[in-house]
């Protein structure tokens, strides 16, 4: 092959990133193996895709708790008792039902995700936390948005400082029990 100098040569390179890993719960709670969580708590999760990440695929998010679906394909099946946010890269997930869970059972919760790679890449948890005796009372519920602010209980003498933009789902109820 002979190459002429007379002509300018041209080289085309595209770089494009793979992404092969699966996106990552950073947060859960209760979380797992955990005991004696009060019978009307919250459960939350916080997904990303981190690692060269192509971003969560909304529309495959289940999540099962008891094996009730409470997500199904992104879309929440309860009136009111679960909610998703999307702040940044991540997704905030919260399923706070009605009715407390039974005392002293296994609560078995079922998160699936993938990411939006092509092929996508799966997570997919099952965990489980046992509830105690009782349910949370409260001592002092305060409402905080992103801005953050201070929580204080005069009963207990408990301060909170909530910095501005750390809250994943605001506004938030803040409870001290």
């Amino acid at each position: 092959m002979t190459i002429s100098m007379n002509r300018p040569i041209s080289i085309v390179a595209e770089f494009s990133r793979h992404d092969i890993s699966s996106p990552q719960i950073i947060m859960m709670e209760p979380a797992p193996n955990t005991s004696h969580v009060p019978r009307n708590s919250p459960i939350r999760f916080r997904i990303k895709d981190e690692l060269f990440g192509t971003g969560i695929h909304l529309s495959a998010l289940q999540v099962e708790v008891n094996g009730e679906s409470v997500i199904v394909d992104g879309q929440v099946q309860t009136q009111n008792e679960a909610s998703i946010h999307e702040v940044g890269d991540e997704y905030g997930i919260e399923y706070a039902p009605f009715d407390s869970y039974l005392p002293n059972s296994s609560v078995s919760v079922h998160l699936f995700c993938q990411d939006l790679a092509s092929p996508p890449n799966p997570t997919d948890t099952v965990y489980q936390f046992k509830t105690g005796v009782t349910q949370a009372v409260l001592s002092l519920r305060q409402r905080i948005d992103e801005d953050g602010g201070i929580v204080i209980d005069n009963s207990t003498k408990i301060q909170i400082d909530i910095p501005e933009k750390s809250i994943m789902f605001p506004p938030m109820d803040i409870t001290i029990s």
